[in-house]
């Protein structure tokens, strides 16, 4: 990914599972950071919930799309800070991912 004529590495030089950086971190500890969360960019999985726990009682008509600012809001406090802490964060590039201002 192209930006600001930086590019913007997730693999790193040393192999697939770690990730680029000044620290070259480990993939397996981001990823432990994630826990269970991820963006949820629909309304699906709410609206299962909302009609049984299963997809066949869910109305898929009623799915719709969310925006990056309403998935990423989710993001747990603690992921947010482990982000923000690691020495590769770019806030120009944070705030373009989740449409925060």
């Amino acid at each position: 990914m192209e930006r600001d004529g930086r590019t913007v590495t997730f693999w790193a030089r040393h192999g697939r599972n770690r990730c680029g950086g000044s620290d070259d971190i480990p993939f397996e500890e981001v990823w432990d950071a994630l826990g269970d969360w991820h963006p949820d960019f629909t309304n699906a999985e709410a609206l299962k919930e909302k009609y049984g726990g299963t997809w066949e009682k869910t109305p898929a008509p009623q799915i719709s799309g969310r925006s990056a600012k309403e998935a990423y809001a989710e993001m747990p406090e603690a992921l947010r800070a482990y982000i923000k802490a690691m020495p590769e964060y770019d806030e120009d590039l944070f705030r373009a991912i989740t449409e925060e201002n």
